[in-house]
């Protein structure tokens, strides 16, 4: 299991790489807390990647009380 910031970096990767199979992405919703809301949305056992810069994460949203 990772993190939304593990798990966004991954995700990015992922969609990257041509041709690639199911990844185990999907796991956010194992934590009891995460360091911030994910901004993505599973499915139909698929992710999407977001749209925003970066990894897809509003820095004033991550931290140890998210």
């Amino acid at each position: 299991m990772d993190g939304v910031l593990a798990r966004l970096a991954a995700l990015h990767v992922a969609a990257a790489v041509p041709d690639i199979g199911a990844c185990g992405l999907a796991t956010g919703d194992r934590l009891a807390r995460d360091l911030a809301p994910d901004p993505t949305t599973v499915a139909d056992g698929e992710m999407t990647v977001p749209q925003r810069d970066g990894l897809g994460l509003d820095p004033d949203e991550v931290g140890p009380d998210a």
